[in-house]
């Protein structure tokens, strides 16, 4: 049983994911930035959110495989979008 909001987590699991979109993603940018995949704007840990690349609406999961950083902005507007056409 998920006990999270969505399977996100606790605390520590998405804390552990922000540093690790920031590991991972635009390793030219150093270990602390990457940049949101939609505007390309420089996400630090204080502005990284996760996107599901398989949104949870479709069961997607908060796997590796299946992130990439957004901004916040880009990340709530199309979680917005994909509710409202589903409607």
């Amino acid at each position: 049983m998920i006990t999270h909001a969505a399977g996100r987590g606790n605390s520590y699991d998405r804390r552990r994911r922000k540093v690790w979109m920031l590991k991972e993603f635009d390793k030219d940018l150093g270990p602390d930035k990457a940049r949101c995949f939609k505007c390309k704007k420089i996400l630090t840990y204080e502005t990284i959110t996760a996107d599901r690349i398989i949104p949870g609406l479709d069961d997607g999961s908060y796997r590796h495989e299946n992130l990439r950083p957004a901004c916040g902005f880009d990340n709530s507007s199309d979680g917005a979008k994909l509710r409202w056409s589903r409607r």
